[in-house]
C-alpha cells in the first residue's frame, strides 16, 4: 500500500475515519471513480467498512456539499494535506454518530429515546414470557475486568430507538445479537464502536441480547419494549 492510500486506513486495514468521509464525499459529489484503487478494492471486499459508509452516508446525503473543485482532494487545484485534513475533521461528528445507527430511520428520532427502568412486562402475554435458558446467564459478564455494560440494564423498559453501549479497553470489532423470548435471533448487528443505537420498530415484547467481539461471548442482557 503506497504513502498516499496509507491516510485512509487504520492499523487494522480498515477505513478510518478520513477513508470513510472520502467516500462519502466521493458519492455526493458523483466522484467515485477519482477515489484512490486501494480504497475502491478495500469496499468491494470489506461488508463492515461497507456498512460504515451506508450509515454515514445517510446521515450527510442531504447536508449541502461544495463542488468538486471546491473539494481539498477531488479538485484537481489539489490544496496542501493540513487543508484536506481540515475537510475531514468537519465531517468526524456526523462520523461518530453515523457509527452508532447501524439499523436507522431517521437521525432526528434519536433524540426520542426515552428509558424507564426495572419495569415487568404483563404477565399474561407469551411475548413477554422468560426464556428460562436466557435467564439462567443474565448478569453473567465474561472477561468481566475488560468490559463495563452502560445500556440497556437488565429489565429496562424502553421505546425505540434503543441504545446499546458498553467500555471496554479492547480494541475489536463488536457484534449485538437481538433474540425473541424464544431465542431466535432478530437482528445481528456490527460495529466498530463501543455503541449503536438500534432503530427499527420493536414489537411489545421481552427480548434478550448478547454482546460478542470476533472471538467470543461477553454478556448477555434482556429489555422490555413497551407498548406506546
Amino acid at each position: 500500500m503506497g504513502k498516499k492510500d496509507r491516510v485512509f486506513f487504520d492499523d487494522k486495514h480498515h477505513l478510518n475515519d478520513e477513508g470513510i468521509a472520502i467516500c462519502a464525499d466521493a458519492l455526493q459529489l458523483g466522484k467515485e471513480d477519482d477515489l484512490p484503487q486501494k480504497v475502491k478494492s478495500h469496499l468491494s471486499e470489506c461488508n463492515a467498512c461497507k456498512q460504515d459508509l451506508v450509515n454515514f452516508y445517510s446521515i450527510i446525503e442531504n447536508i449541502n456539499q461544495s463542488s468538486a473543485e471546491e473539494h481539498p482532494f477531488f479538485s484537481t487545484n489539489r490544496q496542501n494535506k493540513d487543508d484536506v485534513q481540515n475537510r475531514f475533521n468537519i465531517n468526524k461528528f456526523f462520523l461518530t454518530l453515523a457509527a452508532a445507527l447501524v439499523v436507522g430511520i431517521s437521525f432526528i428520532s434519536v433524540y426520542h429515546w426515552q428509558g424507564i427502568s426495572n419495569v415487568s412486562g404483563p404477565k399474561d402475554s407469551p411475548a413477554f414470557q422468560n426464556n428460562p435458558e436466557l435467564e439462567n446467564v443474565l448478569h453473567d459478564v465474561y472477561r468481566s475486568e475488560e468490559i463495563e455494560i452502560i445500556a440497556p440494564k437488565i429489565n429496562e423498559h424502553l421505546h425505540p430507538p434503543i441504545r446499546f453501549e458498553w467500555k471496554t479497553e479492547m480494541e475489536d470489532s463488536f457484534k449485538v445479537i437481538i433474540l425473541n423470548n424464544k431465542g431466535k435471533t432478530l437482528y445481528t448487528l456490527k460495529t466498530h464502536q463501543m455503541f449503536l443505537i438500534f432503530m427499527a420498530p420493536l414489537p411489545p415484547a421481552v427480548y434478550y441480547w448478547k454482546l460478542e467481539n470476533t472471538e467470543e461471548l461477553l454478556y448477555v442482557g434482556k429489555f422490555y419494549v413497551e407498548q406506546d
